[in-house]
């Protein structure tokens, strides 16, 4: 029981993580992109 707590926790912050990350790496893209800032 525990175990399978402990393992659905870590998927989430996991999950989350990438999502967030996914975002964040979208957004850079999206800015410099419409911006165009030197590369």
């Amino acid at each position: 029981m525990f175990y399978g707590c402990f393992r659905w926790v870590l998927f989430y912050q996991v999950g989350g993580f990438l999502v967030g990350l996914c975002k964040g790496l979208t957004i850079k893209l999206l800015y410099m992109h419409y911006i165009g800032a030197p590369s």
